[in-house]
């Protein structure tokens, strides 16, 4: 979960993988961002607008309300490059002196 005060404009989130039980969920179309990274638009006291989800209701309204616990953690830029070294390049490093 994400404090919403932690985010400004163009950050970064990861919107949970599913749904958590005993909260009130998002309409059915949020589902297709779960598991996916948010641009954050604007703040909205309590919840987030993000920039990937403009257009994608169908009321009127150009965003969804995302609130902290639909945010599973901030991406920073150094994250979203990381590969894991694979098991070739782990033996590599530990035997090559």
């Amino acid at each position: 979960m994400v404090n919403i005060s932690e985010l400004s404009p163009g950050m970064r989130v990861k919107i949970v993988d599913e749904w958590i039980l005993g909260r009130t969920i998002g309409a059915p179309e949020m589902n297709r961002f779960l598991g996916t990274i948010g641009t954050v638009k604007e703040i909205k006291c309590d919840s987030i607008w993000i920039e990937e989800d403009e257009g994608s209701r169908d009321d009127g309204t150009p965003h969804w309300f995302w609130y902290s616990y639909m945010l599973d953690y901030i991406v920073y830029d150094d994250e979203e490059d990381f590969e894991p070294a694979t098991a070739e390049e782990l033996k590599l490093m530990l035997f090559s002196h």
